[in-house]
């Protein structure tokens, strides 16, 4: 070390460190209903679609007064967030899926007869 980073070095360590705060420290433990919101959330979009992501719709509103109910003793609203966002990119694409598949059945059922005609001659081929 140089001269003046040892100058005012007295022998003994500071009680608190700058920035830091008191020790010890006070751990924020992370809400049990945001985790099964998130593990919902990303359910959702892995293996059971929308089913899943209205779970976690439903349980997100309880998990989010449970955080604020707990003065910062409680961390998860990001959690929360993540798995109420997952949840609904889910539910859109289970409800887009959904409709694709409906157009394509509705589609070849009722198209299914669109090229029928009494008229033999309607295909019959061209001749030069």
């Amino acid at each position: 070390m140089n001269e003046q980073a040892t100058a005012g070095w007295t022998g003994t360590a500071p009680q608190q460190w700058p920035g830091y705060g008191p020790y010890p420290y006070r751990v924020q433990r992370t809400s049990p209903q945001a985790v099964v919101v998130l593990v919902l959330g990303l359910a959702s979009l892995t293996v059971f679609w929308g089913v899943a992501g209205i779970v976690a719709l439903v349980l997100s509103r309880g998990a989010k007064r449970e955080v604020e109910a707990s003065n910062g003793a409680l961390g998860g609203a990001g959690m929360i967030r993540a798995g109420v966002i997952c949840s609904w990119i889910s539910i859109a694409i289970t409800v887009l899926v959904v409709l694709a598949v409906g157009l394509l059945f509705s589609s070849l059922v009722i198209g299914g007869d669109t090229y029928t005609s009494n008229n033999p001659l309607m295909f019959a081929p061209v001749v030069p």
